[in-house]
């Protein structure tokens, strides 16, 4: 849910700025916790810009992530022309599951689905390279060294600076601490 990370850990990829120049919209549905980024006249991420009709021209560029509880994240993803349709544009979707294993490590999923150039193996191969590369060789690094600077301290013990950009994050973390205390408090009858 925190992806102010991405113009800055991803920036010849996923980024380009227009995520951390964009306010996010934060909201909750249910049990579900939704932020949504869109930003209009901004610059493309290079991975999505390639595939416009003119790369360098204003894009509007949008990311919304639903997360559901305990540890699942739909996010979509997409860049159109300036001012035209989102259905006009490139699109990703994809689906991001965690399995905790131990106190500090997570087993991690994800699935990744496209609306552009959809069937051809070389460029399936690339994208997977890539989201690979995104994933191991920049996210994990980042993830297992904000581990290893909290341990295994709850993170209000720790007394975080909030910036507006944790609202999603943070709404995802006290939702979830309260469906636990719900659950533990709930008794069963046999």
């Amino acid at each position: 849910m925190d992806l102010s990370h991405v113009d800055f850990l991803h920036p010849t990829t996923l980024g380009g700025g227009a995520l951390s120049s964009t306010r996010p919209q934060v909201s909750e549905l249910g049990k579900k916790v939704r932020i949504l980024w869109e930003a209009r006249n901004a610059i493309a991420p290079p991975g999505f810009a390639v595939h416009l009709p003119d790369p360098q021209a204003p894009a509007d560029v949008w990311t919304d992530v639903i997360w559901s509880a305990p540890a699942l994240m739909h996010l979509s993803t997409g860049v159109t022309p300036a001012g035209k349709s989102f259905d006009e544009g490139v699109s990703t979707s994809n689906l991001h599951m965690m399995t905790p294993e131990t106190d500090t490590t997570t087993h991690y999923f994800y699935a990744n689905t496209r609306s552009f150039v959809q069937d051809d193996a070389e460029f399936n191969n690339m994208v997977d390279r890539m989201l690979i590369g995104v994933f191991a060789g920049e996210d994990k690094p980042m993830v297992e060294g904000q581990q290893q600077m909290m341990g295994t301290a709850d993170l209000w013990s720790l007394k975080p600076i909030l910036l507006q950009v944790d609202a999603g994050a943070v709404r995802v973390r006290r939702t979830l601490e309260r469906l636990i205390k719900e659950e533990s408090e709930h008794t069963f009858t046999g």
